[in-house]
């Protein structure tokens, strides 16, 4: 069987933990190469878990910062849904048996069912409980509404500080400082919640046509912080930094919707048909669109 081998953390590190492998990634030979794998990296790597190194892979570069991957179950299938039951309970043995010995200073759970099989139905996105003194959090859903990411985001920058400062070691209230910070926003990095708002719907013409649509004002702040004039704006859409054309299309008798113009190869990698984006603004004034 073709599958994605196991990339062992170093003690203290942080090990994200998949379901299993997509054919996609077991082709190029690295982890998390779908569409919902691209994003995951572009997550992480705005929320400051994954730092680009030149020429690399971002498992490798993951890697290579100490961290580790593994999957629930390792043989690969299209969907999640097509493993057993059995498989999912063999899945929680040998993933326990890795736990216990590359002894991790986080579990980071990219998708809810190894965070099921490790601790239980109950768990929900946000920081766990630990387990055998080791942090563990689920990320929320690729489609969770944007408001309920950024809050979990900003918890899990939190957590991850914590890990960092202490070798490994978080502390028990972690999650009372994240949700602090998600409250007050005074920390660097955090997203300013303060302004921003919906997008409109993302249709299949909008898809086609490579655009990002943004309420007029008059229903909407998702266009409050852009400029009045068309030009080149920089966006973080799905945690991927680009510099794209926007149009906010006011004109001297009325207003309508705002265009961001991202590309349709890149829309479509990253943003799916009928999904509402929420727009924020992180503290150095970059529109995020998550």
């Amino acid at each position: 069987m073709r599958t994605l081998p196991d990339r062992p953390c170093q003690p203290g590190g942080i090990l994200l933990v998949g379901i299993n492998p997509s054919p996609v990634s077991v082709e190029v030979g690295h982890y998390y190469h779908g569409r919902l794998g691209k994003r995951l990296w572009g997550r992480l790597r705005h929320l400051g878990a994954l730092s680009d190194v030149p020429g690399s892979w971002e498992d490798d570069a993951f890697v290579a910062a100490g961290n580790g991957l593994t999957d629930l179950v390792k043989r690969p299938t299209e969907a999640a849904d097509q493993l057993s039951a059995e498989e999912l309970v063999a899945g929680r043995t040998a993933l326990l048996d890795k736990v216990r010995a590359w002894r991790p200073g986080m579990l980071l759970f990219a998708f809810r069912p190894p965070a099921e099989a490790l601790l239980g139905k109950s768990i929900a996105p946000g920081r766990g409980p630990d387990f055998e003194d080791i942090a563990t959090f689920l990320l929320s859903g690729p489609y969770a509404p944007g408001e309920v990411a950024a809050d979990i985001d900003a918890e899990l920058r939190a957590v991850l500080r914590d890990v960092q400062s202490k070798g490994g070691q978080p502390s028990s209230d972690a999650h009372l400082v994240a949700r602090q910070d998600s409250n007050m926003m005074p920390t660097a990095h955090l997203v300013a919640r303060s302004a921003g708002g919906p997008t409109q719907r993302v249709t299949a013409a909008d898809l086609s046509a490579g655009r990002i649509r943004l309420p007029a004002r008059s229903t909407s702040d998702a266009k409050s912080n852009l400029p009045d004039h068309s030009g080149a704006v920089r966006v973080i859409l799905r945690g991927e930094e680009m510099v794209v054309p926007y149009n906010p299309r006011v004109e001297a008798d009325h207003e309508r919707s705002g265009v961001l113009s991202a590309g349709a190869t890149r829309l479509a990698r990253l943003v799916e048909e009928d999904e509402v984006l929420q727009v924020t603004v992180d503290q150095d004034g970059v529109i995020c669109l998550d």
